[in-house]
Parts: C-alpha cells; structure tokens; sequence
C-alpha cells in the first residue's frame, strides 16, 4: 500500500514526526508532503520519501474557514459547542453595536452635543451604529455572513456555489496526482482546510483518505465536514460516539488509537512502576501545578486565591509548597490582567518551559513546547489544578488529584463554568474518581484546601483509570504499533470492497 502523509502544521511535526508516531508504518512506500508554511523543516527533509512542499494560498484558505463556519452555523443542531462556539462569534462583533459601546465614540459624543434634544441621544446612536457598520473589521464582517449563510436551504444553496467556485489546490492536486497514493494520512483538527481539498479530490485522483484527529475536542467543538474522510483514527470511545452521533461516519470507520503526544507519559509510567521512582523532578521543591487553558479566562484572581491558602498550608510544613503556574502555550487575549507579576506573590512560580514565551510572545503556532518536558512536571506534582482544559486528563494518566476549575469569573462568556455546561467532550468527567470540580469562586480556596487533604489512599484510582479510558484509548500497545494496526486494516477493508 502506497502511503502518502500530509503536514501542514508545525504542531503536527511535533506530534507525528518528532514522537515517532509514525514509524511503524513508514517503509519504502510511505512518502511525505508538507505545506511551505511549515518551519520545523529538518525532520521532514530528513524523510528519505520526502516529495516537497507544496502552496496553499490564503485565500482558499479564508474561503474554507468561512464555508466550515457556514456549516457550524447550519448543523449547530448536532453539537450544543456548535451553537455555543457561534455565540461567542457574536457576542465579539454584536457587542459593538450595543449603546454603551456606541455612546463611548467620538462620532456619538459629538453629536448628542450639537443635536436638538431630545432626538439628539436615539439620532446619534443610529449615526454612529450605521458608521460603525460601514468600518467593520473583515472578521466581523465574516461573522455577519455566517450568521446570515448558516440557515436552512441557504447553508446548502452557499456550498453548492463554494463547489463550483472554489477549487480544490491546484498545487497541492499535482503533487498527489504524481505520487498516486492508495491512501493519503492527514494529521488534523477536523477542520483543516487542506482537508477539504484532500477528500474533495480522492475521488478524481482514486486514493483512500486516513486523517488522524489530533486533539480531545476537535469532532465536537468545530463544525462538521464538508466531505466525509473515508476514515479517522481518534482518541477513544467518546470520539468514535461523536463521529457516528455528529459526523455520521460509521463506527466501523473510525479507530480509538489514543494520542501520540501522550506516549512519553506511559513510557515514563512504565518507567516509575519498574523503578519505583518519578523521573527527576524540574523543580527543587513540592509544587502544586496550576494549568491555564487556551479562552479566555481570569486566571490570576484564582492565583491569588490559591496563594492565600497556601500561606495557611505552610505555617504547618517545614518545607514550603508552592504553586507552579503554566499558561497555555496560546492563551486567548483576556479582558482582564493577564501578566503574572511574582512581587504580587508569595508561593507562585512560573514554569521555566513558558517563561520566554509567556513574557515574550512569539507568533501563534511558532512555538512549540517539548512534549519530552510534560512527564516529569506531572509525574511530580502534588496535585494538579486548572481551568478546564487537555492537560487535567493528562494528570489523570499519573493518577494526581485534580481540581477543575468551573466558575463563572464574572468577565468572560468562555468561563469554565460555561465551558462545563457547553463543552460535549467534558460530559462525564463530574463523574471521574480523583477529579473535583470547584464551582463557586468563593468557595475555590476551601475546596482546594479539602481535597489537598484527602489522602491519595482514598481514591479510587481504578475507577479513575476506567473512565479514562472512555476519553483515551489505552491497551499493552504503543501509538506507532496501533496506527500500524489501523493501516493493516484498512488495507483488508480495501482489498475486500475489490473482491466483492
């Protein structure tokens, strides 16, 4: 079998290339095709198959982003995230035109101050409203379009004309049609734009389309295909529900392979129990560890929080526990300070892997934190806590108390406390043994303070790694040998459907 995988994303270099997730289906016949955006190009030209880069232009790419924001809108029926991830497009442009927004220009301001009263304050919040409109963002005016494209009848009136009018990537269509792949392998967030070209095209160019879906959330929260893929390799039972329940794929087609960023976690997992020991921890002293998330979210109050208790905590150890702060790599700008200054803290420390970057920002995307790092910093954490996000699963692996964050902050509709109720790949997890959710911000320090002190004895860790495994796929193999397994199959399914 003939096997061609397409990169398009630094991310998906340190994923797939850099874990060796792909190496137990890499041969003579595996080739490799790269997007000329990616910049981590050293592991790609390595590739003894490696056939080049090709050009996918902005503006096709613009194009598909808005017809899979078209297609959220119009089967928001599917996934309550669906809806949920609209109304935060909305609430980001609609909120403009609000009067308190309006009555804060200088367009309004001016003229409630010329005009006769009392038409003055209505007259000049529509001059304004309508000036408003006209110098809109080209993000708020896609916003604008969705809302009005999304409908029923419409929604499938617009991706009739996208068919015809935007085509696939010429570039990306040559490269292909030279390899002539039996399967293309698409490591991928579900919407990918390339991947609309990729399944648009295997039936002209008569190839098998693979795409790896990289993250927890990706089939719930995005939108739904333009095309199907053929197949999909997923994190575990939860994705394959949401395949069938969102997408329609049958289950048949879809395979729980785990993630290949988490490897490095069940190898050191191996490590620790054929030992006896954690890896080295990365700090001189007991922390607990603090995950930020991607939205929007005040995470500093919480800090604050969790320092004044940690001041009562160390009146009674001899040696102090701190808090290590991680933010996410790609936070979401917040409407509300978000720059950890640690003179206005006593126990918090921020992680030393996100320090130049927390500070310094480099370009989305651009930075990409070793997935080797992530073992030891949980491996070695007293407790685990956060906003909701990836990384309080990933503590679950190494069996760590966590405690969820889910309270309204007050400032943000992408609250953890929404996030709860809107998220579909969050259901269940209330109902996980060794994780609790604080759901007040007045009561947050005294929650902490309580499940610090329940001994990990009292968990149920096997109840735990159950329900795990309902979110991650886990067995005695490692990722590279699963998504071997699913290409062996794949080929039977193939062969069988020729036979017939």
């Amino acid at each position: 079998m003939k096997k061609l995988v397409i990169i398009t994303s630094d991310l998906y270099v340190r994923n797939y290339l850099q874990t060796d997730a792909l190496s137990q289906i890499e041969d003579e016949n595996c080739y490799f095709l790269a997007s000329d955006e990616v910049t981590l190009r050293e592991p790609l030209q390595a590739k003894a198959n490696f056939f080049g880069f090709f050009h996918y232009d902005a503006a096709r790419t613009r194009n598909n982003m808005f017809m899979t924001n078209v297609l959220m809108l119009r089967h928001q029926n599917r996934s309550r995230t669906f809806s949920y991830r609209f109304r935060r497009m909305r609430e980001n442009t609609w909120k403009q035109f609000s009067a308190e927004k309006l009555a804060q220009s200088k367009t309004y301001q001016h003229l409630s101050r010329v005009l006769p009263q009392p038409i003055s304050h209505l007259l000049a919040l529509q001059v304004a409203r309508a000036l408003k409109l006209l110098k809109l963002s080209t993000a708020d005016r896609e916003n604008i379009g969705i809302a009005l494209l999304g409908r029923p009848g419409i929604a499938e009136l617009y991706g009739q004309w996208f068919e015809r009018a935007v085509k696939p990537s010429q570039d990306l269509e040559n490269a292909i049609a030279r390899l002539k792949p039996d399967v293309v392998i698409f490591p991928c967030l579900a919407i990918d734009p390339p991947g609309n070209d990729i399944v648009r095209l295997q039936k002209k160019l008569g190839y098998r389309s693979l795409f790896l879906i990289d993250n927890w959330d990706n089939l719930s929260s995005k939108s739904v295909f333009l095309h199907q893929p053929d197949y999909m390799a997923v994190w575990g039972q939860q994705s394959v529900e949401h395949a069938w329940e969102i997408h329609g794929l049958p289950a048949e087609r879809v395979f729980p392979v785990g993630t290949p960023r988490f490897q490095h976690y069940f190898d050191t997992i191996k490590t620790i129990r054929s030992t006896g020991q954690n890896p080295e921890s990365p700090y001189p002293f007991p922390y607990v560890l603090y995950v930020g998330c991607a939205i929007p979210f005040d995470e500093l109050s919480s800090l604050k929080i969790l320092d004044e208790v940690l001041k009562a905590i160390n009146q009674h150890r001899t040696e102090p526990l701190r808090v290590v702060y991680r933010p996410h790599p790609w936070r979401q700008k917040r409407s509300c300070p978000d720059v950890l200054n640690l003179d206005d803290f006593s126990y918090v420390v921020l992680d030393e892997q996100l320090k130049e970057q927390y500070y310094q920002p480099q370009r989305s995307g651009l930075f990409q934190p070793s997935l080797a790092y992530y073992p030891k910093l949980l491996a070695n954490a007293e407790l685990v806590v956060g906003p909701l996000t990836t990384m309080l699963l990933e503590a679950a692996i190494f069996r760590k108390k966590i405690l969820a964050i889910a309270y309204d902050d007050g400032v943000h509709l992408t609250t953890p406390h929404n996030a709860l109720k809107y998220y579909r790949h969050f259901e269940g997890l209330t109902d996980m043994p060794g994780m609790r959710f604080s759901h007040r911000k007045a009561n947050f320090g005294e929650d902490f303070m309580n499940w610090f002190n329940i001994a990990p004895e009292q968990v149920d860790w096997a109840g735990q790694s159950e329900k795990l495994g309902y979110y991650l796929f886990q067995d005695d193999q490692s990722y590279p040998e699963r998504l071997k397994r699913v290409l062996d199959r794949i080929e039977l399914i193939e062969s069988q459907k020729s036979v017939n």
